[in-house]
């Protein structure tokens, strides 16, 4: 460098992972020899070889040299392993000398390489050139992590490190103490997932089981897929007598294992949480109610919920040391099953705990997943203090050298909805939008994937689009099987933001039947019921259910507010003006204390007008509603027909065009008989003819 310096010639460096073959490059290659894999096998080749050019040319070969026929990933695997064999044997090994080959057999145990894993395993403390003189050979690759890093890393390509393990086996040498070693090294550093795969790489179950049941916490947010492999590849007869272990194994199996009887009596749940048995009903308890949430049985899920945080009480009066450093992930898992059997306050109260312990236990992935958690459940029932304060912690937990994927990615699916839907509360919609763009619709493997839909059907109820926000619904519904149909499998909010979407669309037909089951439901539930009612021409029946609401069961301001506004329109209709404008009063001093701006737009705008002009209240917020440009979410009426069920047959005849005569025959009845259930039927309906009948029954989400 500097000699080409010295001459004025123009220079520039280039690392050694800038000359290894790219994935769209070994694809060239391939094809340069005639060879076409698809493209899951040639991902396969590539990271076999780690793009190292003169083993991807060997690479080439050697599936060149397969029929085609037998070009399967299997029969590659075991072909390059041999050419590999072959080639440490007589060209790289034999070529360095009996030094190098057996440094590099030495270091074969490792995964990742660095100086003092060298060290480590080789006894020797000059280790640098030796390790640069395997890289510059082509044996070791620098890994991206470390290429400009002061602490160097390597790795070997791993079909590289299998030939060199085969060798050192042949040898005689074993490397499974070599492994246990560094599983060892890299518990003292506190890398726990790359001491788990050693301890499983070498076969040392009990180092393994050790690890996991003390370090499983910290493998949960990150390294899940690890975890569960690792609990399937124990001897399942090593597993006895760790009911940890086995809880895991079922979970992971979704095969529930019995658990221990719980005693009802709170009382005898505290006292056995004091118990030497404790652990063992909390790991087994947890597990199945893991398993019946992913069943879908959330409200049987709950109740066992329930029961072990009893239990846990008891064990934290007990101080049992054992138990308090795992019970901030086992709260959490209680906490989102409180949140996905509708039971807020519950949910609340236990992702408390958990956010409180894990601090004192330094989780700051159990304190980062439960900050966001609560503040997604504070956004849902409309705590905007509080989503504040819960968002401004989690941002203080959430570790920017950490990136957020796998089980991780809960906190910040429960982060973006929280922002989402107070963006909605203050009218903010361009933020709204942008949160939800980068969040995207729910995956059917989202957890949170109600939540996710609810934020995406109330901001569609807010712009007007009230048919999108239906489509996002149904087809979120469509991906989760397990939860159709379950009355009180599904969470509450999508049945509430089921309803509403029916009322904005006109089908208050559909939206009455879903009200049926809100009597069961929480409060949300029951104010978008009472909406169905007060829109559908029964305004004395919304105050009534309104009424019915015991808003001491929890802090559900928004819905509080909703409420409020459904009974003051309803009151209005029903001439008692007073009333209403007393009600009026209450909402607008809720409104300019909590800033939920966007509740306003679920009454007639010309009612709000009519209102603040009336009221005298001087509402900062009702103002700048009105000075917004938010239309009203619900039309001022929806017409809904409760049909008989020969009107429903009837119905579905004229839709499929059958003349009277021809219903009659279909039916068995008269023809005089269908004529008076069809002036019935257009009576209803509103009609005057059969096209007209039709639409509005389609209107009304009559027709499926």
């Amino acid at each position: 460098m500097h000699f080409a310096t010295e001459l004025g010639l123009d220079t520039e460096w280039i690392c050694a992972r800038e000359l290894l073959y790219t994935r769209d490059e070994a694809e060239i290659l391939f094809a340069s020899v005639g060879v076409e894999l698809p493209p899951i096998d040639l991902d396969h080749v590539h990271r076999q070889v780690a793009g190292i050019p003169d083993l991807m040319v060997v690479a080439a070969s050697v599936v060149k040299s397969l029929p085609e026929g037998s070009r399967h990933r299997e029969q590659i695997s075991r072909s390059l392993a041999r050419a590999m064999d072959s080639r440490m044997r007589t060209r790289m090994l034999a070529g360095d000398g009996s030094d190098a080959a057996d440094f590099a057999l030495t270091l074969s145990a490792a995964s990742i390489v660095t100086p003092p894993i060298a060290r480590l395993l080789t006894g020797a403390e000059e280790v640098q050139e030796k390790l640069s003189a395997l890289e510059a050979s082509g044996l070791l690759v620098r890994t991206t992590e470390s290429e400009r890093s002061a602490d160097p890393e390597w790795a070997f390509a791993p079909a590289v490190r299998d030939a060199l393990l085969a060798i050192r086996v042949a040898s005689g040498t074993r490397p499974a103490p070599a492994m246990v070693a560094l599983a060892r090294h890299c518990l003292s550093t506190r890398d726990y997932a790359a001491a788990v795969r050693y301890a499983v790489e070498a076969k040392a179950w009990p180092l393994a089981i050790e690890l996991l049941e003390q370090h499983w916490d910290q493998l949960v947010p990150d390294d899940l897929d690890l975890l569960r492999d690792t609990v399937a590849g124990i001897p399942t007869a090593l597993l006895d007598g760790h009911p940890a272990l086995q809880a895991a194994r079922a979970v992971f199996t979704q095969r529930p294992s019995t658990p221990p009887p719980l005693p009802d009596d709170p009382a005898e749940l505290r006292a056995l949480g004091a118990t030497s048995a404790a652990w063992n009903h909390l790991t087994v308890g947890t597990a199945n109610v893991l398993i019946l949430r992913t069943m879908g049985d959330r409200p049987r899920a709950a109740e066992l919920a329930r029961q072990l945080s009893c239990l846990a009480q008891g064990a934290l009066d007990g101080q049992r040391a054992d138990i308090l450093r795992q019970l901030p992930i086992l709260r959490l898992t209680w906490g989102v099953t409180h949140l996905l059997a509708g039971d807020f306050v519950a949910a609340l109260a236990e992702l408390r705990c958990a956010y409180t312990e894990a601090l004192r236990k330094d989780s700051h992935f159990a304190a980062r997943t439960a900050g966001a958690l609560t503040a997604m459940t504070w956004a849902v029932l409309g705590g905007r203090d509080q989503v504040a304060e819960w968002l401004e912690l989690d941002a203080t937990e959430q570790a920017p050298e950490q990136p957020v994927r796998g089980h991780g990615s809960v906190s910040h699916t429960a982060t973006q909805v929280a922002r989402a839907l107070t963006a909605l509360d203050r009218l903010d919609t361009t933020a709204a939008r942008r949160t939800l763009d980068e969040l995207g619709e729910a995956s059917g493997s989202d957890e949170l994937w109600e939540f996710v839909t609810y934020a995406h059907a109330r901001y569609a109820s807010i712009i007007g689009d009230a048919y999108a926000g239906m489509v996002v619904l149904q087809r979120a519904t469509s991906g989760q099987p397990q939860h159709a149909g379950r009355p009180g499998h599904t969470c509450s909010l999508l049945t509430a933001a089921e309803m509403d979407l029916r009322l904005a669309l006109g089908e208050g037909t559909r939206a009455l039947a879903l009200s049926d089951s809100a009597r069961t439901g929480g409060p949300m539930t029951l104010v978008s019921a009472a909406r169905a009612h007060l829109l559908t021409g029964s305004p004395a029946r919304a105050i009534a259910m309104c009424r019915s609401i015991s808003w001491k069961a929890g802090p559900f301001a928004r819905a509080h507010l909703e409420s409020m506004l459904i009974e003051t329109a309803a009151h209005r209709t029903l001439g008692e003006n007073r009333e209403a404008a007393r009600i009026w009063s209450r909402v607008c001093a809720a409104v300019d204390r909590t800033g939920m701006t966007a509740v306003l737009a679920t009454v007639p705008q010309d009612l709000v007008k009519m209102l603040h002009a009336e009221g005298r209240t001087n509402s900062p917020a009702v103002a700048a509603f009105l000075a917004s440009d938010v239309r009203e979410v619900f039309p001022p009426a929806v017409s809904s027909a409760a049909l008989t069920r020969r009107e429903r047959e009837l119905l579905v005849e004229i839709v499929r065009g059958l003349s009277s005569t021809e219903i009659a025959k279909k039916l068995f009845v008269s023809p005089d008989t269908v004529k008076s259930h069809r002036r019935s039927l257009y009576r209803k309906l509103g009609a005057h003819s059969q096209d007209e009948a039709i639409a509005a029954a389609r209107r009304q989400g009559l027709l499926s």
